[in-house]
C-alpha cells in the first residue's frame, strides 16, 4: 500500500491530497485549511470502503501545474469504478470524476463529496434557474440556507480575513443536473451552516426504486478557485489585445481562431472584454440534435489561460484574460485569469 498524503504547494497555497480516509482533499490558503472535500458515494455505498488500484502524481516540465490520477474499486454491490483526475495550478484546481457500474451492473445512483468551509464568514451561491446570485452570512449556529433539487453551480465564500474560495460545477452543468432532466429520478443539495463550518451536500442523482435504469457510465467535472492576501499580481494590459466577440469559448470557432492567434504571437497577449458564461447550444458539445444541454465555459477559459501562458512563457511573454463582463466579473476565478502564474510542486509524500 502506497503513501496516503501528497502535499502540493504553490506560492501561498497547499492541497492535501488524501487516497485513503473520510477527505479527497484539503485546501490551505495563506497558512489556514479553508476548503475540505469529502468522498463520493456510488449506490448506496462510500468511496470509504473502496480499494486504491494505483495512484499517478504528473508533474509538468514547466512547473506550472501538477496532476494526481487515482483508480478504485468499491467491492460491494456489482462493484462501482472510481477513477478521478485531479489537476492543480496557481490559483485553480479542476477535478473529473468517472463513475460506473462494472460484472454487468447498473448505477443507481452517485453523489459527489461533500464540500466544507471551515471558519468561513460569507458567501453569495447561485442556484441554476434563478436570476440572481443569493447572499448569506454565518450565524455561528445551525442553519440551512438551501435545500433542493437544483444544484448550486456556483460558491463564492470569504473568510473573515478577506480570503476567497470558490466552487463551480463544471461545464457539464447538464449532468449536474441529471437527478432533476432523468424519469424516475432525483437530486438533493444542501447548503447548510453545522459545526464544522459552511457545507455543501450533493446528491446528484437517486433512481426509484422500481426504475428502469440505464447502464452507463457517468462523468462529472468541478472547479475551484481561490485568492488569499498574497495572490499572484496583476498583469498589465500589453499593447496586443484581442477583443473577445464570441458568447461562448466552447464554440469551435473562437476557440480555433484564439489558440492560432496565440500560437503566432511573439509577444503579451492578452484578451479584453472576456465574459465567461452559460450557455445551452448542444453544438458547442459536438452533440448538436440532443436538445438544450447546459453548460459553462469557465473551464475552458482556466484550461486554455494554462495552456496560452505555456506557449508564451517559453519567449518569456504573458497570456492573460481581462473578464470584464458576465457572471463570473468580480470573483477571485476572474482575477486569478488576468494573473501572473506562478509555479507549483510536490511538497512531501507521506504514509
Amino acid at each position: 500500500m502506497g503513501s496516503n498524503l501528497l502535499t502540493m504547494a504553490g506560492a501561498d497555497f497547499g492541497v492535501r491530497h488524501f487516497s485513503r480516509g473520510a477527505k479527497t482533499f484539503v485546501l490551505m490558503v495563506d497558512g489556514s485549511d479553508r476548503l475540505v472535500c469529502g468522498r463520493a458515494e456510488c449506490g448506496r455505498f462510500s468511496e470509504l470502503s473502496a480499494l486504491e488500484n494505483c495512484r499517478k502524481v504528473h508533474e509538468s516540465g514547466d512547473g506550472l501545474s501538477l496532476g494526481v490520477e487515482t483508480r478504485s474499486v468499491i467491492p460491494f454491490g456489482c462493484e462501482y469504478a472510481l477513477e478521478r483526475d485531479f489537476e492543480v495550478c496557481d490559483g485553480f484546481a479542476r477535478i473529473t470524476t468517472d463513475l460506473s457500474a462494472v460484472n454487468g451492473g447498473r448505477l443507481d445512483g452517485f453523489a459527489l463529496g461533500t464540500l466544507t468551509f471551515p471558519g468561513w464568514s460569507e458567501a453569495e451561491l447561485f442556484v441554476y434557474g434563478e436570476e440572481k446570485m443569493r447572499s448569506i452570512r454565518t450565524f455561528g449556529g445551525e442553519q440551512e440556507f438551501y435545500s433542493g433539487r437544483e444544484p448550486v453551480i456556483a460558491l463564492s465564500v470569504r473568510f473573515p480575513d478577506g480570503v476567497r474560495v470558490e466552487y463551480f460545477a463544471g461545464s457539464d452543468l447538464w449532468r449536474h443536473r441529471c437527478g432533476s432532466r432523468t424519469t424516475c429520478a432525483s437530486a438533493e443539495f444542501v447548503l447548510a451552516e453545522g459545526p464544522d463550518g459552511l457545507t455543501l451536500t450533493r446528491k446528484l442523482l437517486t433512481y426509484e426504486t422500481d426504475a428502469d435504469i440505464e447502464k452507463r457510465p457517468w462523468r462529472l467535472k468541478e472547479l475551484f478557485a481561490w485568492r488569499g492576501n498574497h495572490g499572484a499580481p496583476e498583469l498589465p494590459v500589453p499593447a496586443g489585445t484581442i477583443a473577445a466577440d464570441w458568447s461562448c469559448l466552447l464554440a469551435p470557432v473562437p476557440l480555433r481562431n484564439l489558440r492560432k492567434a496565440i500560437r503566432r504571437s511573439a509577444d503579451d497577449l492578452a484578451v479584453t472584454g472576456a465574459a465567461p458564461g452559460y450557455c445551452k447550444d448542444p453544438s458547442h458539445l459536438d452533440r448538436a440534435g440532443k436538445g438544450e444541454l447546459e453548460h459553462s465555459d469557465l473551464d475552458e477559459y482556466v484550461s486554455l489561460r494554462l495552456w496560452g501562458s505555456r506557449q508564451l512563457l517559453r519567449r518569456q511573454k504573458n497570456f492573460s484574460f481581462r473578464v470584464e463582463k458576465g457572471p463570473f466579473r468580480g470573483t477571485a476565478a476572474s482575477e486569478n485569469l488576468r494573473s501572473a502564474l506562478r509555479p507549483v510542486a510536490v511538497k512531501e509524500e507521506l504514509e
